[in-house]
């Protein structure tokens, strides 16, 4: 096909004045706030820069830790049968759906338990999510026995001072709940074997020695356990079995955060009697197969010793290893492709 001058003059005029149009387009929009497809996309993101606002989407879920503990539990074991051994059973309701989270260890005789179980769930911020907490006293031989329940909303929770929130019981007593965030790495299980060497005996014959590994949520105002040991009967030389910890509960994977120590009589009825404590931290005691002395709170001599037989961690997961200069080729990056959108717009 053949084409003359004038048809050629014609096409190019045609075409230079669909670029005219388009460019005033582009102009207008720009000018009323509004951005096109094109001019929207006329600086690409760099792969470093897409990868950050992919991590801002996921980060709209948290990792969250619930513990429990209560206060002045009704006692309904019935008289002449002790105190309650509660326990409590956690439900998570969220968009009309309920989810059994499980169930707490059974404290005996207590009134105050402090569970050391603890639940994970997924938080999302912009989404209504509740948990339902029934505590029931376990009965051996019958049927156990409801102690009370409440219901605490996940946001009014995380916006009570420290976390934590409780809730009068109909049948009497205080349910307190706790939130904390959980670290985004796995700091992996503490594997811990200890042995006690003349402890003291606070009992007629001898005493029946437990421990408790503590944490604290308020710079060492308050202790709280997140794990209890098997007590050992008539046995001031306790040989524990080996605990297994999930460190980021113990410390937040800190291993240089301080933690408690805590030995205990175990008590059949009332509460348990403390034998002594100390402080150290996860890396103390994977560093020491050396001893410990326990101290009793008000009382200056030491109470036997504490010796580590096995501290070690598995299962944690590595820190992500960024390089030092990621933020430098970024930026190099996202100048490059905006000095060669430039260049086009030029040409």
């Amino acid at each position: 096909m053949v084409v003359s001058a004038e048809q050629a003059r014609q096409k190019a005029e045609a075409r230079r004045q669909r670029i005219l149009a388009k460019s005033a387009e582009r102009l207008d929009m720009a000018s009323n706030g509004m951005a096109s497809k094109e001019v929207e996309h006329s600086v690409p993101l760099s792969p470093v820069r897409r990868r950050r606002n992919q991590n801002k989407k996921k980060k709209t879920v948290e990792k969250l830790r619930l513990t429990l503990h209560a206060t002045k539990l009704k006692n309904v074991a019935g008289l002449g049968k002790g105190i309650s051994d509660p326990f409590a059973n956690v439900t998570l309701v969220t968009s009309g759906r309920e989810l059994k989270l499980g169930q707490t260890e059974v404290v005996k005789n207590s009134i105050h338990p402090t569970w050391t179980s603890s639940f994970l769930l997924d938080y999302n911020k912009g989404e209504k999510m509740s948990i339902e907490v029934s505590v029931v006293d376990e009965v051996t031989k019958g049927s156990d026995i409801p102690m009370g329940s409440a219901a605490f909303e996940i946001g009014d929770i995380l916006g009570s001072q420290g976390s934590i929130k409780g809730k009068e019981l109909k049948e009497g007593g205080m349910l307190h709940a706790r939130i904390s965030k959980v670290p985004s790495r796995s700091a992996g299980k503490l594997s811990l074997r200890l042995e006690g060497k003349d402890l003291r005996n606070v009992e007629i014959s001898k005493s029946d020695p437990l421990f408790e590994l503590c944490r604290t949520y308020d710079g060492g105002k308050s202790w709280t356990p997140v794990y209890r040991s098997e007590y050992v009967m008539n046995n001031l030389n306790p040989d524990w079995k080996a605990a297994s910890i999930d460190v980021n509960a113990l410390c937040d994977g800190d291993l240089k955060r301080e933690i408690k120590l805590a030995i205990f009589d175990y008590e059949r009825k009332g509460e348990n009697k403390p034998l002594g404590a100390f402080y150290t931290t996860v890396n103390d005691l994977m560093q020491s197969e050396n001893s410990k002395l326990i101290h009793s709170g008000n009382v200056s001599k030491a109470h036997g010793t504490i010796f580590v037989r096995e501290c070690k961690i598995t299962g944690a997961e590595l820190e992500e290893v960024k390089p030092p200069e990621e933020n430098d080729v970024a930026e190099e990056e996202e100048a490059e492709a905006a000095k060669k959108a430039e260049e086009e717009r030029a040409a």
